[in-house]
């Protein structure tokens, strides 16, 4: 599987549910079991889409690499600017820093 141009979307939106939490993991399964698009199962495709933990590299919060700001007084989804959670100024911020971020690291 190649990624985002191989898995249907009704998969993506049955994962965004379980995500937030509207269903749960066996509920997820189910329905994505049911779907199949050029003969790849929509198991497979759910399957491409959950976090492989255990495969994962974990970094230390002592690393000194590693950098987290809390915003304060933002909620989840503070940066989209089409919900109530949206904050500008933490939006621009982190906006900034992000590519900052990737200007550092990536070359980009």
């Amino acid at each position: 599987m190649r990624g985002e141009d191989v898995i249907d979307p009704r998969i993506f939106e049955i994962y965004n549910a379980y995500c937030h939490g509207h269903v749960s993991h066996r509920e997820f399964l189910s329905r994505a079991a049911v779907i199949s698009v050029a003969g790849v199962s929509g198991l497979a495709m759910a399957q491409a889409l959950m976090p492989r933990y255990l495969e994962a590299q974990t970094i230390s919060f002592t690393d000194p690499r590693y950098e987290m700001e809390l915003f304060e007084g933002t909620l989840h989804g503070f940066h989209h600017n089409s919900t109530p959670r949206f904050n500008e100024v933490a939006a621009a911020l982190a906006w900034n820093r992000t590519i900052g971020f990737f200007r550092t690291h990536l070359g980009a």
